[in-house]
């Protein structure tokens, strides 16, 4: 038996950075380098590109935005969780 990931590759493949306005996605205060949303809740397949899966439980506390380079998390702006 066979493990098709088509489906999930196809829709992984179909976001472009064209469909998306990373202007207002901050740079990290600590390494400096583009923070990614944190995308909250059960996702249908992997999360467009500059974008995280912060799994299902949302909070007051929770982050906007993650760096994948040194895992800093942030509400927006300057300030740092």
């Amino acid at each position: 038996m066979t493990n098709d990931n088509s489906s999930e590759t196809e829709a992984a493949s179909s976001y472009s950075d064209d469909e998306f306005d990373f202007s207002e996605f901050p740079n990290c205060p600590r390494c400096g380098n583009m923070m990614s949303r944190v995308v909250y809740g059960m996702l249908a397949g992997p999360p467009p590109p500059h974008h995280v899966a912060g799994g299902c439980l949302l909070d007051p506390d929770s982050p906007e935005f993650e760096c994948e380079f040194c895992a800093s998390r942030s509400n927006g702006g300057s300030d740092q969780l």
